[in-house]
């Protein structure tokens, strides 16, 4: 009963913010996230730790990982050092009596690509899904640097972001290279719903950096610090109209159990 009151409050929570970023003009002078998808760059460094994956940054359709492993103890695959830091993460969160259960890692792309068909079908139209769930070659899943987590009994993965799971992940993620990929704050920017079930590894040297950056989004950091090494271009913001019509309806679909978005 608890957990169902925290669900309905993170609903209402969500809908006030996302009126707040609309009413503050966070989108002004921006292009619609369905436009970002006509000017898609393919990844040239898809091995690279520090790949952007976005709606305007795909991976190549035949890329799978060449170091993927088994996660120990389940069946979930990640990349080998993102493996490993992942499983020294969970370790750590057994010795204080924070258990924790993975509920997707590694994605092909053809399995995104059923995955976003069905989400399609769930929300009637790809606009309204894909501010939830990315198309093929757009998931970091299919990177192997992604991991979607909740703890164990949960019946919503939205209410992992009210448990000392998730705070303890907020303060000590980034000792093992991980951040959050889609913090609440920055669905404009990202192009997707918060995700406090979503974790990617981008090594402990840059999580750090991120962290002592007070960097809350991948995408800032990145911009900041690597943008003229790679030479693509940033992906374009979402508009008020975007939010307003796609982001509220999905907010208050949080409590539906549902395999990992992105």
């Amino acid at each position: 009963m608890i957990e169902l009151l925290k669900i309905k409050a993170t609903r209402v929570l969500a809908f006030i913010l996302v009126i707040t970023l609309v009413q503050g003009g966070v989108t002004a002078n921006s292009q619609s996230s369905l436009e970002a998808y006509t000017n898609i760059q393919e990844i040239d460094n898809p091995e690279d730790y520090l790949a952007l994956c976005t709606k305007n940054h795909r991976f190549p359709q035949d890329y799978e990982p060449s170091d993927l492993r088994k996660i120990k103890g389940i069946e979930f695959l990640l990349r080998d050092k993102a493996a490993e830091a992942f499983e020294q993460m969970r370790d750590a969160m057994d010795a204080v009596g924070l258990n924790i259960e993975v509920f997707s890692a590694y994605r092909s792309y053809n399995t995104q690509q059923l995955l976003f068909h069905e989400r399609v079908r769930r929300h009637g139209s790809a606009e309204r899904a894909e501010m939830g769930t990315a198309r093929a070659g757009h998931s970091e899943h299919q990177s192997g640097l992604a991991v979607d987590i909740r703890h164990i009994g949960a019946i919503s993965n939205m209410s992992f972001q009210y448990t000392a799971h998730y705070q303890w992940l907020l303060q000590h993620a980034h000792e093992y290279g991980y951040i959050l990929r889609y913090p609440i704050e920055y669905i404009h920017i990202t192009g997707y719903m918060f995700e406090p079930w979503h974790w990617r590894y981008i090594g402990i040297e840059h999580a750090t950096a991120m962290k002592s950056g007070e960097y809350t989004v991948f995408e800032h950091y990145w911009e900041d610090n690597f943008i003229e090494t790679y030479e693509i271009e940033m992906p374009t913001e979402l508009t008020e109209s975007d939010v307003l019509k796609h982001f509220i309806p999905l907010f208050f679909m949080q409590a539906i159990p549902v395999l990992g978005g992105k």
